[in-house]
């Protein structure tokens, strides 16, 4: 495990940040453990006109993807503190810096609404899971 981490730490060394404590990478995310966090509260149809907004401004496209009808998943990795709370945010790349800001910006906003159950370990720890948006 910890070479997993070590390998982790070296593929986002250099990873432009979308936000403080958000960067954007790819991670082998079979290798960690899911993320354990409470139903969310967050505001999907908040998130789903976000996500319209920005395929509708065309500053980016992904493939089959359009304003008016998306299913976007995007994986992310969490660094976990004992306590629950999100220390660090690796979002996949899916080559659109505006999503890939809202999925790290809605990951730390869970985070500080402690939606990420504390973990039982004695130091922080790595975390998968992903978002989900949907239109259509």
């Amino acid at each position: 495990m910890r070479a997993a981490v070590a390998a982790m730490a070296l593929l986002f060394m250099g990873a432009p940040a979308a936000a403080q404590d958000v960067e954007i990478g790819r991670v082998n995310w079979s290798k960690f453990p899911a993320l354990k966090e409470k139903p969310s509260r967050l505001d999907y149809a908040d998130l789903v006109l976000r996500v319209e907004a920005i395929l509708r401004s065309r500053t980016c496209s992904i493939r089959g993807q359009s304003a008016r009808k998306f299913d976007i998943t995007v994986p992310y990795a969490v660094l976990v503190e004992p306590d629950g709370r999100a220390s660090r945010v690796v979002v996949a790349e899916q080559g659109c810096h505006p999503l890939e800001a809202l999925v790290g910006d809605t990951v730390l906003a869970r985070s500080a609404a402690g939606d990420f159950l504390p973990t039982g370990e004695a130091s922080a720890r790595w975390y998968v899971s992903a978002l989900n948006l949907t239109l259509g």
